[in-house]
């Protein structure tokens, strides 16, 4: 029979288990009843309020970092040419964009060129020739843009398999008949003609009809300056500092060769912002000119271009 001292003992051993297991079910029982307790009470007494989330604000600081050069055109139409993805993209100075499938040049074929990139303007308008270099090939509904390289389309079907997939001309931007026939009938001759792959330092924009014009007379040498200028001064990261004439892109400057299109590489992560001070008197007038108050305009009633001399340059 137990003594007095074992009951003792065990008496207090049971007790040291039952607080241990007590204390391990109150966390247990204080978790339950605080869900019980907001299950009926509702979560919105505990809720935070938070503002919606608001759209970041677009300053001009912000967006020093994004700026590209840009020219502007007085032309009802913009012809953008994307290499990359083979189409053409017909930009209507009323919102409205048309898209095209093209095919461009490649030096896979034999006298071959890959399309230039740059910014031109369309220099001749026929509605078909003869390209005498290849065997006398037949194209239809042509717009040159850069000596031997303009838009066009062939006879047969044969090309259309390539059009708005890879690049399969000798040069120039081969489209289809009816697409061809639509670009041909709205395009006049001044339109600029932008093409690139996606990387490009210089654009081109509608000139609002509300600009000033200035009427003092540039040459072409001192017209093509002040594009070279301007990229320059992106390039440099300066673009802030000065403001050059708007020169609209036009034929009587802009010749066979265009001008360069650049590069987002060379262009700083941040345009440097000019002190107050300097803005007042570096920066000029912006200014739009044409070079003659009474200049005929050279689109559709520009002198026509004899035949011969296109068919000894064009790469269909």
């Amino acid at each position: 029979m137990p003594d007095i001292e074992e009951l003792k003992d065990g008496y207090l051993r049971r007790q040291r288990i039952r607080l241990a297991g007590l204390g391990a079910l109150l966390p247990i029982l204080w978790l339950f009843g605080a869900g019980f307790l907001d299950l009926f009470a509702g979560s919105d007494a505990a809720a935070v309020y938070e503002p919606p989330e608001k759209a970041p604000t677009r300053t001009f600081l912000s967006q020093i970092r994004l700026m590209r050069d840009t020219v502007y055109t007085r032309m009802p139409n913009i012809l953008e040419i994307r290499l990359d993805s083979q189409l053409v993209y017909l930009h209507r100075r009323d919102s409205a964009t048309i898209t095209y499938k093209v095919s461009t040049g490649t030096e896979r074929l034999d006298r071959g060129i890959k399309t230039r990139k740059g910014i031109f303007v369309v220099q001749n308008k026929i509605k078909w020739l003869y390209s005498i270099q290849f065997d006398s090939t037949k194209v239809f509904n042509w717009l040159g843009y850069n000596y031997g390289i303009g838009f066009h389309s062939l006879a047969g079907r044969g090309y259309f398999r390539h059009l708005g997939r890879r690049p399969s001309s000798h040069g120039c931007v081969r489209v289809g008949p009816n697409d061809a026939k639509a670009i041909f009938d709205v395009v006049e001759i001044g339109t600029p003609v932008m093409v690139h792959s996606g990387d490009y330092a210089r654009t081109v924009a509608f000139l609002p009809p509300e600009t000033e014009i200035d009427t003092a007379s540039r040459t072409k040498q001192e017209v093509l300056d002040i594009y070279a200028t301007c990229l320059r001064d992106l390039y440099k990261g300066e673009k802030l500092f000065r403001r050059h004439p708007i020169v609209p892109l036009d034929r009587q400057y802009i010749g066979h060769e265009g001008i360069p299109i650049g590069t987002m590489e060379k262009v700083p992560a941040h345009q440097k912002v000019p002190s107050v001070s300097n803005m007042n008197y570096t920066a000029v007038p912006l200014r739009t000119r044409i070079p003659e108050p009474k200049l005929k305009r050279w689109t559709g009633e520009s002198e026509a271009v004899e035949k011969a001399a296109v068919e000894q340059t064009i790469l269909p």
